[in-house]
């Protein structure tokens, strides 16, 4: 994203701008390029499995290899939702570490079956670790929400984008909650897990009851 420049203050919580055409980015460029990231780590994933399947690589070693890649994708996804690591702050770090350190302990839990043979080095591996990588779409919202601005959105609407969707994502497409509502499941909490390629909106509520859209990520 070197050619966009990060203007905090704009929109719900920051938006880059196109240096080149001094136009606000559109969130489908935004989240075009974390979904490129996130497949490039999913491939990461995918191909240290297949080490582990032909041996090329001990089990400890793996370990420390795929924790690596755990921290990596946490820390870009709330990166590119903060404008860049220079705008990183503690309470960005902070989100960042909870989410590391629980996919920490999820990939120990799923190593100790694979030393006990409880977790076979097949195709079902692949597709295990690659969950843990695509975790970071929903990192990348939840820093979205806890950087909303006073005065900002008061609510959130689920759009659904990929054809395949979970049950829950289709109950939720186009439905509004309010922001911090316990019953709205952000991307990546829903039954199809860290592969949900659903978006948001962000609105407003009118004094006519009417809602303002301003933003979508």
């Amino acid at each position: 994203m070197a050619r966009y420049r990060w203007e905090p203050d704009a929109g719900v919580s920051g938006r880059y701008r196109d240096t080149r055409t001094g136009r606000f980015v559109s969130p489908v460029v935004v989240r075009r390029e974390l979904d490129a990231y996130i497949d490039a780590s999913d491939d990461a994933a995918r191909a240290l499995a297949g080490m582990l399947r032909r041996h090329e690589i001990s089990l400890a070693d793996a370990e420390i290899l795929f924790r690596r890649e755990i921290k990596r994708v946490h820390l870009n996804s709330v990166a590119l939702a903060r404008g860049g690591w220079a705008n990183l702050t503690p309470a960005d770090y902070g989100l960042a570490g909870q989410r590391i350190r629980y996919n920490y302990g999820k990939a120990k839990a799923m190593f100790l079956q694979i030393a006990e043979g409880k977790q076979r080095l097949d195709g079902t591996l692949d597709q295990r670790m690659s969950l843990y990588t695509s975790a970071g779409r929903n990192t990348f919202y939840r820093s979205k929400h806890a950087q909303f601005k006073a005065g900002g959105p008061t609510h959130v609407r689920s759009i659904r984008h990929a054809r395949d969707s979970c049950l829950e994502c289709v109950s939720l497409d186009r439905k509004v909650f309010a922001i911090n509502d316990p019953t709205y499941k952000m991307p990546g909490q829903r039954l199809c897990l860290t592969r949900c390629r659903c978006s948001e909106e962000y609105l407003r509520l009118g004094d006519e009851g009417d809602y303002l859209v301003l933003e979508a990520a």
